[in-house]
């Protein structure tokens, strides 16, 4: 039993497999209120492959008549021949074949790994960090030098997180997860911040002042990109600590960036998710790039957080020398 019907059947079909080999297997008639079922019930899926495509991935030359003699031996059965496409009927327990790419791989085994000529790839240049690379990582040694514990959370988050529970009300400015199997991944993260919250919502316990960061992709539904995406990087910082005020975590941007040769500057601003007049949106060439301030108390009540916290959050793209990710 299981709630998946369709992942149970796979696994039943597994078991049957290796039972077949030592008696009998009987079908069973299952009825439920509103249907009938009958299990198990193997069922052969073809996959059409293509010939050629499958010579220049494995770099060998073999035939139809070859390529069907190979496929036998993996247990495949080639239905027909016709314009270089081998109709290849994959046996009902190999749930792990999706697509002719696994055919293919299953090719390969069959005509000897040892018997495939290696090559070298053909790219021009040398594989190296890129100077992106290089500038987080400045960031992130200069993080962890002021004495923050990074973070790495993932990118898919919740409605709930990233715009209830920061007070931000009705957000449409987000990707959401169409048919979303859990409440709390159901859209793709627009900022870092809330997850700090939730970090330290569960280790606030532990001795004062707990100091976090992540840099990390935020995701923004974007029309004109062919995905419908823009990403950026961000890096966000936040401190718990029973002072907590605004200028522990302005004073930690205000030195990051001198050394990093940019110059930020604050301008008072409002936003829901910190405490009116004490918080700024942080600018760069008079551009607004990012916010810090005094979480609200209405924030921190819902991340269950009993103490204050101060953070920041800042779109990276400047340091990168364009606009997103």
């Amino acid at each position: 039993s299981g709630p998946n019907l369709k992942f149970l059947n796979k696994v039943l079909n597994i078991l049957i497999s290796n039972i077949a080999v030592i008696g009998k297997i009987c079908a069973v008639r299952i009825k439920y209120p509103d249907k009938e079922l009958i299990t198990p019930k193997p069922e052969e899926k073809v996959i059409p492959l293509e010939l050629g495509y499958a010579n220049r991935l494995l770099g060998i030359n073999i035939s139809e008549e070859e390529a069907k003699k190979l496929l036998e031996r993996m247990e495949y059965r080639v239905e027909n021949l016709e314009d270089g496409i081998l109709k290849v009927a994959v046996p009902w327990y190999r749930v792990d074949v999706f697509s002719q790419v696994d055919i293919i791989e299953d090719l390969g085994k069959a005509y000897g790994i040892s018997n495939l000529s290696p090559e070298f790839p053909s790219v021009p240049g040398i594989g190296k960090k890129s100077e992106k690379s290089f500038k987080i990582d400045r960031i992130r040694e200069l993080m962890l030098g002021y004495g923050f514990q990074e973070l790495y959370n993932m990118v898919l988050s919740s409605f709930e997180d990233q715009i209830e529970k920061m007070n931000l009300g009705k957000e449409e400015n987000v990707l959401r997860i169409e048919g979303a199997k859990e409440s709390s991944i159901n859209l793709a993260r627009i900022w870092l911040l809330p997850e700090l919250l939730k970090f330290l919502s569960r280790n606030q316990h532990c001795q004062f002042p707990i100091k976090v960061f992540e840099i990390g992709e935020v995701i923004f539904p974007e029309e004109r990109a062919e995905n419908k995406a823009r990403e950026e990087i961000h890096l966000s910082a936040a401190i718990l600590n029973s002072k907590a005020g605004y200028e522990d975590i302005s004073s930690v941007m205000l030195t990051l960036f001198k050394i990093l040769g940019r110059k930020i500057e604050f301008r008072r601003t409002f936003h829901p998710s910190f405490i009116e007049g004490r918080v700024a949106e942080i600018l760069v060439d008079g551009k607004r790039v990012g916010i810090l301030g005094e979480l609200h108390p209405k924030v921190l009540k819902n991340f269950g957080i009993d103490f204050p916290v101060v953070g920041a959050e800042i779109d990276l793209s400047f340091i990168f020398g364009y606009e997103g990710a």
